[in-house]
């Protein structure tokens, strides 16, 4: 068996550490380290002592979502990994929690905690990206999908917008991230709808059948679905 309260004590006598960054090292809870240490951390650089900054971080970038599951990703200095690797790589350690995973999963135990959502690793409402670099957190939710009709009761109006002229559909500054020329068709009213209802940046569409430019659209309507 691994003594890791000698793995603690050799690591300490070449690199200075925090609490967590130590005990990480081992499968099992070890002495906790005597070295007052925050901001000197080799492997995380004092970013353990700052989970709650984080988490208000988080908080923020999320007040105007309605969600009931989440998932926490990170960007991270390079540094950070690489020191790690490198303490590691000297004392045969393996198998065991990263600085990222470790980070992530305690700041999405603590949002959890917080806000009384769940985490969820498949298809969760709104994943949060912490980026450490820049400290900021940016949140991209998952897509809803409507399924609904339209009727077209005047003509010359076509059932498809043009795509915009800069980016080919793909979204970009000039067409405002909607990929489309403007608003001025069947799909161009109802996604400018759908970005007034749901703040959303775009809508997708999936059409049922189509007409000519000059034909109408009465009784029940033409279904759609959109995404």
């Amino acid at each position: 068996m691994v003594n890791t309260t000698n793995i603690a004590t050799n690591i300490l006598k070449k690199y200075t550490l925090c609490n967590r960054c130590l005990a990480r090292q081992s499968s099992r809870k070890i002495l906790r380290n005597t070295k007052k240490v925050k901001n000197e951390c080799y492997i995380c650089n004092g970013f353990m002592h700052r989970i709650n900054d984080l988490l208000e971080l988080t908080c923020i970038a999320l007040k105007e979502y309605r969600y009931k599951t989440f998932l926490i990703g990170a960007i991270f200095p390079f540094s950070m990994l690489e020191h790690e690797d490198e303490i590691r790589a000297k004392f045969k350690i393996r198998g065991i929690e990263n600085v990222k995973s470790y980070l992530t999963k305690e700041l999405g135990k603590r949002l959890g905690k917080k806000t009384g959502k769940n985490v969820d690793y498949g298809k969760p409402d709104v994943t949060v990206n912490i980026d450490l670099i820049k400290n900021s957190a940016t949140v991209r939710s998952r897509a809803i999908f409507l399924v609904g009709r339209y009727l077209k009761h005047m003509r010359g109006l076509s059932q498809k917008q043009e795509r915009c002229s800069i980016c080919a559909g793909k979204g970009c500054f000039q067409c405002d991230n909607t990929g489309l020329s403007g608003f001025d068709s069947i799909e161009g009213i109802i996604v400018k709808k759908l970005i007034d209802s749901f703040k959303c940046e775009s809508a997708k569409f999936a059409w049922v059948g189509s007409e000519d430019k000059n034909s109408l659209v009465l009784n029940e309507g033409r279904p759609f679905f959109v995404k």
